[in-house]
């Protein structure tokens, strides 16, 4: 007959439980950390020669691209551009990139998630 340490057991399970949540947290950073990369990539580097309208003086192309932000705050994950043209930009005003550069990349984002998850070996 055998007989089964069930405390043992239990710290046994709740180690690998979080074990298991460390890795999944880890996996959904990754993933977003490569929807950020994404993101950037995409996003034009201003070309004033299409644009309809003169370019501010102010200008200096690849401030957009330059722009982006991430902040990763445990299961939070803020992507950020600051700068007042980014919503238009994503919104077709460009015709660089007419789709936008954050709805076109979250439409990648299970494929993102399997590729963290094969990089960890889950």
């Amino acid at each position: 007959m055998t007989t089964t340490n069930y405390a043992q057991w239990a710290v046994t399970f709740n180690s690998q439980a979080q074990a298991v949540l460390r890795s999944d947290k880890q996996i959904q950073q990754d993933a977003a950390r490569m929807l950020f990369d994404n993101i950037v990539k995409r996003t034009p580097i201003g070309n004033p020669a299409l644009w309809k309208w003169p370019a501010h003086p102010d200008y200096v192309p690849g401030s957009l691209k330059a722009a982006w932000k991430i902040e990763i705050n445990g299961d939070e994950v803020v992507i950020s551009n600051d700068l007042p043209y980014a919503d238009r930009i994503e919104h077709g005003w460009s015709t660089q990139v007419p789709a936008g550069m954050m709805k076109i990349s979250l439409l990648e984002w299970n494929q993102l998630l399997e590729k963290a998850t094969r990089q960890h070996k889950l």
